[in-house]
C-alpha cells in the first residue's frame, strides 16, 4: 500500500499557507477576545442568482493533493516543501504566522503511540534527531520535536500510529495603556470590598498564551510579585511574556476584582502544555483557574474529551475552573449532512451547497487580497472515525467557483485520526466572494451526521447557525462557562457571544446540556491593552474574580458550592427581551449582598469523659449517669476588617457548668439565668474561642446522651448567623459497671 499519495509537481502558493491548507487534527486554541466584523469594513454586494449552488467549478478534483494515513496534511505538505533542503524563508514566515513552532530544521509534533511503548518511542525519536518534551495523561500521545526531513521515517515506523502538528493558541500582541476595569459596581464587588473581601488567602492561576508587559505592572495593576511559570517548549522556566498581552489583560481584571489574591501566570501553547499547567496548579494549591482561550476539533463538543477531563481532575482537587464560551455565535454553522441530489456535496439548505461569508443571507462580503480565513470542521463520527469528509474553501471569480484551499485528512478508522478538517488561508487577487463546501469522500453513512463548522477570528457566515457554537473547553461540565454582555450597553448579550447548548453525546445535534452558565462584562479597560478589552476573554476574569471573593468568604466550600452560589445570585435578563437561556445560562453575573463578616463561625460539643452511677462512683449502684462535655464556640472573622460580634448562647437543659466560661480574649463571657453572652471586637483574619466545661446528665442509665446546642451571632451590620450542633453519640451509653 502506498503510504503517501501525492504529486511533487503540485505547487503550493504562499497565499494559501502551504498548499492553502492548514490541516489540524489537534485543534486550534484562540484567545476569546474580539467581535465578529473586521476592523476595516469590507464591501458588501448582493449575491448573484444561484451562486449558492455549486455550479461550474475549476479544479474541484482531489487528485494531486497530499494524503496520508499516518500524518496530518500540514506535515505532509511541510515535508514536500522542504524537499531535500531547508524550508524556504517564505514558508517559514507562513508557518510562524499560523503559530506553528519550528526551531532550526525541527518542527513541533504530537505522536500517537501505545502507552507501553513510550520508552522505545523516545529512543526512536532521539535516534532520528528529535526529542520528547511531554505526554498526555493516558500516555498515548507524546509531544516533542522532529527534524522535518525525518517526518516520513517517524510516521511510517511500526511503533507510531499517527503524527500531527499541535496548533497553538493564537492571540494578537497588544500595545499598552493605563486604565482599569469599570464593571466592578455592576455586580456588587464594591459592597464586598467595603466588607474587606479582597481575595486574601485565595490562589488564582491565569493560564494563557502570553503575558507581555506584565513585569511593568507589578505592584500597580498586578500584585507586587507573581508566580511566573512557562510550560512552552524551548523556553526558560519563567519566560512567560510571549508575543501577546492577552493573558496580562485577563490577570489585570481578576486583580481588579480581588486585589488580595496570590497570583500565578502560567503560559502554555498546546493541550499537553495545558495538562502540565493543571498538574502544577494541583501541586501548588491553586483555588481558581481562569482561562480565556478555547480550542477547536479536540472533541465532539459534548462535554467529553481530554480538556473536559482536565477540568474534572482540577475540580476533584478542589480547584474551581472558569473559562470563556468563545466568540463564534455568528461564525458557526451546524446541522445534519444532507445530499439530496447525490453529488456528494453537503446541502446547507435546499439548493445551497456553498456557505458564503456575508453580513446577511442574501449578501456577500467582497474579501480583498491579504485577508486571513480560518476554518474548522468536525462531525459526529468520534467512535469509528471511518466516514471521510473534505473541507474546501472556494472563491467566486464572477463566473464560477474556484478551489483555493482544501483540507482532506484521511478518516478510515486508523488510530490517531479524528473526524476533523481545518484550513488556514490568506486571500489573494481581486476582492471577491468566498464560500465553504463540504464533500463526502468515503465511508458508509447509516445514520445522522452532525457538522460543526467554525470560522474563528474571521468573517461571519451569511447563514450562521447560532446554537451549539461554544468552543472546546467551554463545553466542560465542571467549568463555569462565561458569555459576554457589554458593561455599558443594553441588557442583551453581545451578538458574537457563543450560544449553547453543547452537542449531544458523540457530537449529536440533540441531547446537549446548558452552556454558557453565566454572562459577564466586556468592553472594559485594562492597562495592558490600549483598546477596550472585549469578547468573552474580558468577561471570564470578572467571574473568576467573583468566585475568588466567594471562596474567601466560604473557605471550606467545594467548587460545586461556589458554582451554585454564583448561579443562584445571577440576575435573569428582563423577560421582555425574550433572550434564550442558551445564550445567558443562569443570567448576568451578580454577587448580591456580601455574607455576614462572621461567616464560618461554629459551635461544637465534645464528650470528654463518662462515668456511671450516682456521683460517678464505680460501685454500680443505681442512680443517674453523668458525663463531662466541652463546648467551644469559635467566632471567625476571615475578612480584612475588624468585626463587632454579639453572641447569645442558651445553655442546653441538662448541662451544669463545672467552672466559669472563658474567652480567648477579654472580656470574659457572662452567664445569667442559663444564657451565655459575649460581646467584643474580632480582629481581621482571626478566631476568638468561647468555651466552658460542664457535666451532662442522662435521665436513666439506659439512655444515650442527646444535646441540642444553639447560638446566635450578630455582627456590627446587624446580620445574624445561627449556630447549631446536635450531639447524639450513637451506641455510646453511660457505663454502669454492675450491668
Amino acid at each position: 500500500m502506498t503510504r503517501f499519495a501525492h504529486s511533487l509537481s503540485q505547487i503550493f502558493l504562499r497565499g494559501c499557507l502551504i498548499a492553502g491548507c492548514l490541516i489540524s487534527l489537534f485543534g486550534v486554541a484562540s484567545a476569546q477576545d474580539g467581535g465578529t466584523e473586521p476592523l476595516d469594513p469590507l464591501t458588501v454586494a448582493p449575491l448573484p442568482p444561484s451562486i449558492e449552488i455549486f455550479g461550474p467549478v475549476e479544479d474541484d478534483s482531489t487528485s494531486g493533493l497530499a494524503i496520508s494515513e499516518e500524518m496530518d496534511s500540514l506535515l505532509v505538505h511541510l515535508l514536500l516543501q522542504a524537499g531535500s533542503d531547508d524550508l524556504p524563508p517564505e514558508a517559514r514566515e507562513d508557518l510562524a504566522d499560523a503559530g506553528i513552532l519550528i526551531d532550526g530544521d525541527r518542527v513541533q509534533v504530537q505522536i500517537a503511540i501505545d502507552a507501553d511503548t513510550r520508552a522505545d518511542v523516545v529512543d526512536l525519536v532521539t535516534a532520528l534527531g528529535g526529542s520528547v518534551s511531554g505526554a498526555s495523561e493516558d500516555g498515548r500521545w507524546l509531544q516533542g520535536w522532529s527534524p522535518i526531513l525525518s517526518l516520513a521515517d517517524l510516521a511510517q515506523h511500526p511503533l507510531i500510529h499517527y503524527v500531527r502538528h499541535p496548533v497553538p493558541l493564537v492571540t494578537a500582541d497588544e500595545p499598552r495603556g493605563v486604565v482599569s476595569s469599570e464593571a466592578l459596581s455592576a455586580f456588587n464587588v464594591t459592597n464586598w470590598r467595603r466588607q474587606g473581601r479582597t481575595g486574601r488567602g485565595v490562589h488564582v492561576a491565569v493560564i494563557d498564551g502570553g503575558f507581555a508587559g506584565y513585569k511593568d505592572l507589578l505592584g500597580v495593576e498586578l500584585p507586587e510579585s507573581v508566580n511566573a511559570v512557562n510550560f512552552v517548549d524551548h523556553g526558560s522556566a519563567d519566560a512567560i511574556e510571549g508575543s501577546t498581552a492577552h493573558g496580562t489583560g485577563v490577570a489585570e481584571i481578576v486583580y481588579d476584582v480581588a486585589p488580595g489574591i496570590e497570583l500565578s501566570l502560567l503560559r502554555i501553547n498546546t493541550n499537553i502544555d495545558l495538562l502540565e499547567a493543571v498538574h502544577w496548579a494541583i501541586r501548588n494549591d491553586v483555588d481558581v483557574i481562569a482561562t480565556s482561550i478555547g480550542w477547536y476539533n479536540l472533541g465532539p463538543g459534548d462535554g467529553t474529551g481530554e480538556l473536559a477531563d482536565m477540568v474534572a481532575m482540577a475540580d476533584a482537587a478542589g480547584i474551581l475552573w472558569v473559562t470563556s464560551a468563545g466568540n463564534d455565535r455568528e461564525r458557526h454553522w451546524g446541522g445534519l449532512f444532507v445530499d439530496n441530489d447525490g453529488d456528494t456535496r453537503h446541502e446547507y439548505r435546499p439548493f445551497t451547497e456553498v456557505l458564503i461569508f456575508g453580513p446577511e443571507p442574501d449578501k456577500s462580503y467582497l474579501i480583498p487580497s491579504g485577508y486571513p480565513i480560518v476554518l474548522h470542521l468536525r462531525w459526529s463520527d468520534w467512535t469509528n472515525i471511518d466516514i471521510d469528509f473534505n473541507l474546501t474553501l472556494m472563491r467566486y471569480d464572477g463566473a464560477q467557483w474556484q478551489t483555493v484551499a482544501r483540507s482532506q485528512n484521511m478518516q478510515n478508522g486508523s488510530y490517531g485520526q479524528t473526524p476533523t478538517e481545518s484550513i488556514f488561508y490568506t486571500t489573494s487577487g481581486a476582492a471577491a466572494p468566498y464560500g465553504v463546501v463540504i464533500t463526502h469522500r468515503s465511508g458508509v453513512i447509516d445514520g445522522p451526521i452532525n457538522f460543526d463548522l467554525f470560522a474563528p477570528r474571521s468573517l461571519r457566515f451569511g447563514r450562521p447557525v447560532y446554537e451549539r457554537s461554544v468552543t472546546d473547553l467551554g463545553d466542560a461540565p465542571y467549568a463555569i462557562t462565561v458569555g459576554a454582555i457589554d458593561a455599558f450597553g443594553t441588557d442583551l448579550p453581545e451578538s458574537y457571544s457563543a450560544e449553547g447548548p453543547t452537542n449531544g453525546p458523540g457530537g449529536a445535534v440533540d441531547g446537549g446540556f446548558l452552556k454558557p452558565n453565566l454572562i459577564a462584562y466586556t468592553n472594559v479597560s485594562t492597562a495592558s491593552i490600549d483598546r477596550p478589552f472585549n469578547g468573552t476573554s474580558a468577561a471570564t476574569p470578572h467571574v473568576a474574580g467573583a468566585a475568588v471573593l466567594v471562596k474567601q468568604a466560604y473557605p471550606d466550600w467545594t467548587p460545586l458550592a461556589v458554582r451554585e452560589f454564583l448561579y443562584q445570585r445571577a440576575q435573569p435578563l428582563p423577560e421582555e427581551l425574550n433572550v434564550s437561556i442558551t445564550r445567558v445560562g443562569y443570567g448576568r453575573l451578580d454577587l448580591g449582598n456580601p455574607p455576614p463578616r462572621l461567616v464560618g463561625s461554629t459551635i461544637s460539643v465534645v464528650v470528654t469523659g463518662e462515668n456511671g452511677g450516682e456521683n460517678g462512683d464505680e460501685s454500680g449502684s443505681e442512680g443517674v449517669g453523668t458525663a463531662q462535655a466541652q463546648t467551644v464556640i469559635s467566632i471567625v472573622n476571615n475578612t480584612a476588617l475588624t468585626a463587632t460580634a454579639e453572641l447569645v448562647h442558651p445553655i442546653p437543659a441538662g448541662i451544669n457548668l463545672l467552672d466559669s466560661a472563658t474567652a480567648s480574649v477579654d472580656p470574659a463571657p457572662m452567664v445569667i439565668d442559663g444564657e451565655l453572652t459575649w460581646q467584643g471586637d474580632v480582629p481581621p483574619d482571626s478566631i476568638i474561642e468561647i468555651s466552658y466545661a460542664a457535666s451532662v446528665s442522662a435521665a436513666s442509665l439506659e439512655e444515650s446522651i442527646r444535646l441540642l446546642a444553639t447560638a446566635v451571632l450578630r455582627d456590627g451590620d446587624g446580620e445574624e448567623i445561627p449556630l447549631v450542633v446536635f450531639v447524639n453519640p450513637v451506641n455510646v451509653y453511660l457505663p454502669v459497671l454492675a450491668r
